[in-house]
């Protein structure tokens, strides 16, 4: 864990796909590390409150526990200094090269929200089926990918952390939740709590390509581009 920098970039990614859409989308909290300690606090203090020991997860949102859902998304609405960003992508683009695909895709997605300096800190949630050499792998190739187009003599990436089980990451969870009220807006057939959600993140969504406009956005969603070797590398 980084100690006594608390301007170090700090990266909480998930994803998620949404049941017979022909997307998938990519989201991550990204703020400082060291508001990553406050959001981290927030959270556990609403934790002890509402007596939740359970793991935080937007498959989980019911009637029972909406309060305490309501409370984890205004720790993130109301903090001026944490973005979330989200990518959507073809489910072809990762269908069709399978395991592959899908660090093709992520690697796309951390080039994009990772920003070009030194010394980040992004965690991912684990899946078991994904070999860590993968998750090694795409570390290391963005890392000498900014190194080749952005000159950094450092690490972009300081440490790629995969975690295995989500429901020990307040952060992830976090980011699941607000991923999963992100999509839902699409899918009319959600439960009332969770439209409840929906519609309160609804209005801090802003859609571009623009990468200036996006980057200001509260939650900034834009699609994945699917490589080119015309393009001018990340």
């Amino acid at each position: 864990m980084p100690t006594g920098f608390p301007y170090v970039p700090a990266i909480f990614c998930d994803e998620t796909g949404m049941h017979g859409s022909p997307y998938i989308y990519l989201g991550c909290l990204r703020c400082s590390y060291r508001r990553s300690e406050i959001i981290r606090e927030k959270l556990a203090s609403i934790r002890t409150k509402e007596k939740l020991t359970a793991e935080m997860k937007w498959t989980k949102v019911s009637r029972k526990f909406l309060n305490a859902y309501q409370e984890w998304v205004e720790v993130f609405l109301g903090d001026k200094a944490c973005r979330f960003l989200v990518m959507r992508a073809p489910r072809s683009s990762i269908s069709r090269r399978r395991e592959e695909g899908f660090f093709n895709v992520y690697r796309h997605f951390l080039m994009r929200v990772v920003p070009p300096r030194t010394g980040c800190y992004v965690w991912v949630d684990g899946v078991s089926l994904r070999r860590r050499s993968r998750w090694a792998g795409l570390w290391y190739r963005i890392n000498k990918s900014r190194r080749g187009s952005w000159g950094l003599e450092g690490r972009n990436i300081y440490k790629l952390n995969v975690v295995e089980e989500s429901r020990s990451n307040d952060l992830i969870q976090l980011t699941d939740v607000l991923l999963g009220a992100i999509t839902a807006s699409a899918d009319g057939s959600i439960a009332e709590p969770k439209r409840c959600l929906a519609n309160r993140v609804a209005s801090h969504v802003t859609e571009t390509l623009d990468t200036h406009r996006g980057y200001s956005a509260k939650i900034w969603l834009f699609d994945y581009q699917e490589p080119s070797s015309s393009r001018r590398p990340q």
